[in-house]
């Protein structure tokens, strides 16, 4: 059987292109994920290969030469990569032409077409009724411009549009609200794996450090969440507080290697930064979400709260050392089962029949 050549990209967003190339990479499918090399990578992470684009350069005579310069590279990089790849792996809402227009020429030569649905760009803005589910308390004006979420029929559009060139979607259940007829396969999520040491030694240090990294505070609610984390910290004479935005994705995981309390998120479930804390011995405290509950992830590891009991939950944590010390090893033993490359890559490799 013709073995599959998978391309991913051209984004990276929350570092799912190189992820789902290392657990493709377990499972022997050959891949690269791409990015634009005029991509912004605010958090650093390590890129597999880039596109060439033009830097955007002065209009001549009030025409944007760079726009129609660009569009013509990626016509030729869209022809390279056809000859190239039999599947593409899509980070949503990126593809390679404007518009998306690229999908239909891919169908047209018969690639199989997979898009992974990250997040806002496709939640259902009305999926939960709570006030804390992140469409409800949204304050990002520019990211809901550029999600249609002021524009529900295009942002419907949109997904329907995906939905109907692609062969498989990626997706939990909120971004996914907007399909017809497409039934998404669930998006395990996927870390790399953590440097070999033993990460439960440290619990039997006398002081906890608690971490919080905000990479959209807004979005993660940090308005709640810090003056929690600093009147306990205050309360408290052991704990050591790190809380830091949009620092190097190295140094985050630096951090977790020592941290014993993640606090991700209010109102939304957990991701990739959430796996590598917990493959690292840290406890995960995120928002909740009754998805992930009725998935066959029931028994995970993860502390929910809302904004309500996040101080009452985190106390209760910090008093019980011994039940720390057995919620960290259920974070480690729940990566290696769910979220661990070699586990993940089976599961793509059969969901979305690569050879």
């Amino acid at each position: 059987m013709k073995k599959s050549k998978v391309f991913i990209g051209p984004a990276n967003i929350a570092n799912i292109g190189q992820t789902l190339k290392r657990a493709f990479d377990e499972v022997k499918i050959q891949s690269d994920y791409y990015v634009w090399r005029t991509e912004v990578n605010s958090l650093a992470f390590s890129y597999n290969k880039t596109l060439f684009l033009f830097n955007q350069i002065p209009k001549i005579l009030n025409k944007n030469i760079t726009y129609k310069l660009n569009y013509l590279i990626k016509l030729i990089h869209l022809s390279f990569l056809i000859l190239k790849f039999d599947t593409f792996i899509f980070i949503s809402p990126h593809t390679i032409l404007p518009d998306n227009k690229d999908l239909k020429v891919l169908k047209l030569f018969r690639k199989k077409i997979i898009i992974f649905f990250a997040g806002c760009v496709e939640r259902k803005v009305d999926f939960y009724h709570n006030a804390e589910y992140i469409c409800t308390r949204c304050l990002d004006l520019e990211k809901q411009k550029f999600c249609y979420c002021d524009n529900i029929p295009k942002k419907s559009s949109r997904v329907q549009y995906y939905e109907k060139y692609s062969n498989y979607i990626i997706s939990q259940d909120d971004s996914a609200g907007y399909l017809l007829n497409k039934k998404p396969i669930w998006p395990y999520v996927i870390a790399d794996y953590p440097p070999p040491k033993n990460y439960l030694i440290k619990y039997q240090e006398k002081d906890l450090t608690i971490v919080h990294f905000p990479s959209n505070p807004l979005i993660k609610m940090s308005h709640k969440i810090i003056p929690v984390l600093e009147k306990i910290a205050k309360e408290r004479g052991n704990i050591n507080l790190i809380i830091k935005e949009k620092i190097p994705h190295s140094e985050v995981l630096l951090h977790l290697e020592k941290a014993h309390i993640l606090i991700d998120a209010l109102g939304l479930s957990y991701g990739v930064l959430a796996v590598e804390a917990m493959a690292r011995g840290c406890i995960v405290v995120c928002g909740e979400m009754e998805f992930i509950k009725n998935k066959n992830l029931s028994e995970n590891p993860l502390v929910q709260v809302n904004s309500n009991n996040l101080y009452e939950v985190l106390i209760n944590l910090i008093d019980n050392p011994i039940i720390l010390q057995r919620m960290a090893m259920r974070s480690i033993d729940f990566y290696i089962h769910y979220h661990a490359p070699k586990v993940t890559g089976e599961f793509y490799k059969n969901r979305l029949k690569l050879n």
